[in-house]
């Protein structure tokens, strides 16, 4: 499986060359992006909607990533795994909700998340990244 980490504004023109499955974040102020045309390669998109935070904050309410969005995820990714060689992994910016969706799956489906956390480009979001690995860890025991 192929996790590619896109903005809003990039992943509009994506086209890995094959069948893909997008998961589309974005803050609840703000429209869903622009999906590809990809030739028909699309296969199924998943839209969430969160803020990017970690923790709650007394100056406003936020939207948390929580237990429930994650299970969604694995459960989508899981029921496209077999058709889709790519999984987009896309936000806002392309920084941090969607890196740590990226780096918690592949975690998970390839045993290493160092390419996101390693790389100058991508700061994942803790919450995420943590509530995926233990939505996952739930389902296996």
């Amino acid at each position: 499986m192929n996790l590619v980490i896109k903005g809003r504004l990039t992943v509009k023109d994506f086209d890995p060359g094959e069948p893909f499955v997008v998961i589309s974040i974005c803050a609840p102020c703000y429209e869903f992006a622009d999906m590809p045309e990809a030739g028909g390669r699309l296969i199924d998109v998943l839209r969430l909607s969160y803020d990017d935070v970690e923790a709650a904050d007394e100056s406003y309410e936020p939207v948390l990533f929580t237990p429930e969005l994650a299970r969604r995820v694995l459960d989508f990714v899981e029921r496209h795994k077999d058709r889709a060689g790519t999984v987009v992994c896309q936000c806002d910016a392309g920084v941090s909700r969607s890196s740590a969706t990226a780096a918690a799956l592949s975690r998970i489906y390839r045993g290493d998340d160092d390419w996101v956390f390693q790389s100058p480009r991508y700061m994942p979001n803790r919450l995420v990244y943590r509530t995926i690995l233990e939505a996952y860890r739930k389902e296996r025991d």
